[in-house]
């Protein structure tokens, strides 16, 4: 593609670059897991910025290098490596994505969008043909784009609700357009090639988006729910909340070393405990959606929802918990959500009496 003398440094890139595109996805997903760890930190978001910044450098320098108007010897001497550069970007950012979409939502409902997620993670691997054509980079990086301000507005602004959202679609269209003048100036004849099939891509991906919104499929992302788990008592306290709930025979994962059967004595409440992480100074409402099955409609009926306000900070989550009485015996879900019904996530549990206390597990929760 590049007209440019070939050098030692060009021929090693040229031979090895399979390996070579490997190792730089590898790289870039094991920096996330290395460095990230809060959303809203300025070192985590200084790092997805970046692959932003060196994703879409890449893409312009590529297709500028190729034009007569622009040219570098410098540039085309290392023209290989910039493939490379663009292939752990987009390496790095799709792992970050992942990593904090998956925590933000319930799979069960936010499986589409996690999907896509992590088709695009692992199609990077083995995509490389196509990181040299315009079309497929721009929309790459343009569902790079929208995936990262759907987060840092309301990161930026303290707030999240439907404008946030909407923002963040305007503000990634007004960013593609930026981009596509750019294109306009530095390769005018391949962006006229490529003009339909991108502007088609951007108009799927910006429609796809606001429609998994719509639907409540897309992750309520700034949030990520810590701790969810069915209890027999919960007491807050000046420093924390002491809960006790029926633990797990056997191995246990962390975090989720409750029995999914509860146990009922008596006419005893049951509780149940969550902690959800939201960036400091955000105040949302949560809610709790208690929910029984139904044998005979074969459906979930809801029974009560409990709200609560919280206050975005502090690393364990924000705690509250929800209770209810006089609850008959069968199967149960208690879906923790935020104020336009996205969910962050889900416990179900099944609701047996019995006749004696059951053996329960202390637990003090910060």
């Amino acid at each position: 593609m590049f007209q440019k003398r070939i050098t030692p440094v060009a021929a090693f890139l040229k031979h090895h670059e399979r390996h070579l595109a490997t190792a730089s996805f590898f790289a870039g997903f094991l920096w996330d897991q290395l460095t990230l760890s809060r959303i809203d930190l300025w070192i985590d978001n200084l790092i997805l910025s970046s692959y932003l910044a060196i994703a879409t450098a890449a893409i312009i320098v590529f297709h500028a290098l190729d034009t007569a108007r622009f040219k570098n010897a410098f540039l085309q001497r290392y023209a290989g490596a910039i493939p490379l550069a663009m292939q752990f970007a987009f390496g790095g950012l799709f792992s970050g994505f992942f990593f904090f979409y998956s925590r933000s939502g319930s799979l069960l409902t936010s499986w589409p969008f996690l999907l896509v997620l992590g088709g695009i993670l692992v199609g990077n691997e083995f995509l490389r043909s196509r990181y040299h054509r315009l079309a497929f980079q721009v929309s790459v990086w343009y569902f790079a784009i929208f995936s990262y301000a759907l987060y840092a507005l309301p990161i930026l602004f303290d707030r999240i609700d439907d404008t946030m959202f909407f923002a963040s679609g305007l503000t990634s269209l007004a960013i593609a357009g930026c981009m596509l003048a750019v294109f306009r100036i530095i390769a005018h004849a391949r962006l006229v090639e490529n003009r339909t099939m991108i502007i088609a891509s951007v108009i799927g991906i910006f429609s796809a988006i606001n429609i998994l919104y719509i639907a409540n499929i897309l992750p309520p992302i700034p949030l990520s729910l810590k701790t969810l788990l069915v209890a027999h008592d919960v007491d807050r306290e000046r420093d924390g909340y002491h809960v006790r709930y029926e633990r797990i025979d056997g191995i246990v994962l962390a975090g989720a070393d409750f029995t999914r059967t509860f146990h009922r004595f008596g006419d005893e409440p049951i509780y149940v405990y969550s902690a959800i992480f939201a960036p400091t100074n955000i105040r949302t409402d949560i809610l709790h959606r208690w929910m029984y099955f139904d044998q005979r409609r074969d459906s979930w009926i809801a029974t009560d929802t409990m709200h609560f306000p919280i206050i975005g900070g502090r690393d364990g989550g924000y705690r509250g918990y929800s209770f209810k009485r006089n609850v008959v015996p069968g199967l149960w879900r208690v879906e923790v959500i935020n104020g336009r019904g996205q969910v962050l996530g889900r416990v179900t549990f099944t609701v047996v009496t019995v006749h004696e206390p059951a053996t329960l597990k202390s637990a003090y929760y910060e």
